[in-house]
């Protein structure tokens, strides 16, 4: 039965990376290539997702430096200790996430889609809040 689940799970992670990729603008043509060109191969679909994950880790960089810019006293500081709460909670959902795999090869594949799924929508978040920022003008926490 570990074995079906896990199938069934490993199915909808690749469904919603390839789909997510296909509609949204925010992952790139290259990641959705190489998904196309894995054809299901669990080392190339890896591959596939770190390295749309280095690219959304650098626009995740990019959205916290203009935020913290933004920021001053109790939010700068809030944003800080958001951050790596967030990273903590990144790394060990997705190694939760990859444990109904353990020790298989679909391990590192769900792993990896988790990591680049919620660097996706953390960077989203962010990227939001620099909207609401330049609409409303900076928050402060009071």
């Amino acid at each position: 039965m570990k074995m079906g689940w896990a199938m069934v799970c490993l199915a909808i992670n690749i469904a919603l990376a390839t789909t997510t990729a296909a509609a949204s603008p925010e992952y790139s043509r290259a990641y959705e290539s190489c998904m196309v060109r894995a054809q299901s191969a669990d080392p190339l679909m890896t591959d596939c997702a770190n390295e749309e994950t280095d690219r959304q880790d650098a626009a995740l960089n990019t959205a916290y430096r203009t935020l913290m810019g933004k920021l001053t006293g109790d939010a700068k500081a809030a944003l800080l200790a958001s951050e790596r709460a967030w990273v903590t909670y990144r790394d060990t959902e997705c190694r939760f996430e990859g444990s109904q795999e353990e020790g298989g090869t679909a391990e590192h594949v769900i792993y990896s889609g988790c990591v680049l799924q919620l660097t996706y929508r953390r960077v989203e978040l962010l990227r939001d809040r620099l909207k609401a920022d330049r609409i409303n003008g900076p928050a402060d926490g009071h």
